[in-house]
């Protein structure tokens, strides 16, 4: 055995700055101007799905079912048929 092996004590310091190194990456990450956009972006999505999909208050969810055939429970689901409500 070398005479630097590791003594009780180093290990939990290892596993200390480690914990704190990966605290510290998740603050910046929402400091980040990356995620800001990230969030922006993904409002803007869902805002334009709202626009051109039918909402249930201004057509009859009959229609909408014809419409979408198969995929509308699922998109109902996902609330795109009541997005502005």
């Amino acid at each position: 055995m070398s005479s630097q092996s590791l003594t009780p004590s180093a290990a939990p310091a290892s596993t200390l700055s480690k914990s704190h190194s990966v605290w510290k990456d998740i603050i910046n990450c929402f400091r980040s101007v990356q995620l800001a956009i990230v969030l922006l972006s993904l409002l803007a999505i869902g805002t334009i799905l709202g626009v051109v999909m039918p909402q249930e208050g201004t057509a009859q969810i009959a229609d909408i079912q014809k419409q979408f055939g198969s995929n509308f429970e699922l998109l109902h689901s996902m609330g795109l048929f009541n997005v502005f409500s």
